[in-house]
């Protein structure tokens, strides 16, 4: 996940978290590629052994509240894998304009990749009390 200042400092409380599409691309307004986010979130709950509290899509992006040991390798691999998934299935359906979008919005630090699907970062923000979790759900 790289260098940030947002951290999961404490494994025993649940954190909310946000992962972007590069530059806003709407990809989620798309059923097909929604559910390869719903089945990865269901992979993190079922083999990652990471607790899920709510969690909602929205076109471009997506909040979740989880709680669990190591999230943020979890939620490295979480990306990574989705990014993967999403990319095959963008080539495997010639949706040549996604693509294009996620080429050309690439950051240059991304050597290994042809594509950048994710912003850097899940911006972890920690949840002390009832009431914050209430506002975030």
């Amino acid at each position: 996940m790289g260098k940030t200042r947002y951290k999961f400092k404490e494994e025993h409380y649940p954190y909310f978290v946000t992962c972007s599409i590069v530059k806003g691309i709407s990809l989620f307004a798309y059923q097909d590629i929604s559910e390869i986010i719903i089945e990865s979130i269901k992979h993190l709950q079922n083999k990652e052994k990471v607790k899920l509290y709510a969690y909602v899509i929205m076109h471009n992006h997506l909040h979740m509240i989880i709680e669990g040991k190591e999230l943020a390798k979890k939620m490295g691999r979480f990306k990574s894998f989705t990014a993967r998934c999403i990319i095959d299935h963008l080539k495997s359906q010639d949706r040549r304009y996604f693509l294009s979008e996620l080429k050309a919005w690439k950051h240059s630090k991304h050597k290994d990749s042809e594509y950048q699907m994710w912003q850097a970062g899940v911006h972890p923000k920690q949840i002390s009390n009832v009431k914050m979790m209430n506002q975030k759900i």
